[in-house]
């Protein structure tokens, strides 16, 4: 693993949900107060990179930091679709690919420290999600070794399957979009119904975040407006 050398005396910044000027949020951030260095982890466990979702951040990063580190997590240390990892940001943002495995080496060499030992609760703590991450990569692998096998044992419908593929994301896609719509009326419904309830002055707007993970596009989406 990488090794980040930074000056001790140097005091640094940690943010979540960090606000690009294009509106998305980054996970986490880490940086000098006088903005020479930066920081960023875009941590994907389930879900998947959105449209140019990466390049985006790496690009707000060059543009705010005189050099930086990008780090892309991820279950797996997949690469991100929307940027070539060997090209950096003006030379300025060094992109880094990191897994969960990766964390769970680094976690124990941690909990093995003197330093942690000293700290019981600190030490739990990291047991604890250590065992965690462990699972979640135990039931992934143990999930894919059986789609794969279903896969090899129906070769005949494995050919069926993949040649409905595009159908199949079609429906997915719709199915998908019919839930989250109902979603949003049924909680449309509700935000009104208690903004009457609790007398909610005139022209109030509620709005939903990070709809980048939600919907299509990355701006936020109004989600309720009241007038009496």
């Amino acid at each position: 693993m990488s090794t980040l050398n930074l000056q001790p005396q140097r005091n640094l910044i940690l943010e979540r949900e960090k606000q690009t000027d294009g509106g998305r949020f980054i996970d986490i951030v880490l940086e000098t107060p006088d903005k020479e260095w930066g920081l960023f982890i875009e941590n994907k466990i389930y879900s998947q990179e959105q449209p140019n979702q990466m390049k985006d951040y790496v690009d707000f990063a060059g543009k705010k930091y005189k050099t930086g580190i990008a780090i892309y997590l991820t279950l797996k240390g997949n690469h991100p679709e929307s940027l070539d990892i060997n090209e950096d940001c003006n030379g300025k943002i060094k992109v880094i690919l990191m897994s969960y495995r990766q964390i769970v080496e680094w976690l124990k060499n941690c909990c093995e420290n003197e330093n942690v030992g000293r700290h019981i609760h600190v030490k739990s703590c990291l047991q604890q999600y250590i065992y965690i991450i462990e699972n979640i990569l135990s039931v992934m692998d143990r999930e894919t070794k059986e789609i794969l096998n279903f896969l090899k044992e129906g070769k005949h419908k494995t050919k069926e399957m993949i040649g409905n593929l595009s159908v199949f994301v079609l429906g997915a896609k719709t199915l998908i979009a019919e839930i989250r719509n109902k979603f949003h009326d049924e909680l449309n419904k509700k935000i009104e119904e208690l903004a009457r309830q609790k007398g909610f002055p005139d022209g109030y707007e509620i709005v939903l975040h990070r709809g980048a993970d939600y919907y299509d596009g990355n701006e936020d989406k109004p989600l309720a407006r009241y007038s009496q």
